[in-house]
């Protein structure tokens, strides 16, 4: 799947869960239905470089290693 697609059904579910923010919001627990609309909406290939079937392509900054999550930086 190409990234604009991936893009556009998290964006057509972030607008369904917009419409339910208040009751969302209230919530002190997880719903496993969320996190199976999030899978069926291709979410989990954003965080996946596009070599491992992932949409997101990731260019390391100077001196960092490719696939290692940088640290934040000092002020």
């Amino acid at each position: 799947m190409d990234a604009d697609t991936v893009y556009e059904h998290i964006r057509a579910l972030s607008a369904h869960f917009a419409t339910e923010r208040r009751e969302r919001q209230q919530r002190h627990e997880l719903v496993a239905a969320d996190f199976a609309r999030l899978r069926e909406a291709s979410f989990p290939l954003t965080g996946a470089p596009v070599d491992h079937g992932g949409s997101t392509f990731i260019v390391p900054r100077a001196g960092e290693q490719p696939g290692v999550i940088p640290q934040p930086r000092a002020a």
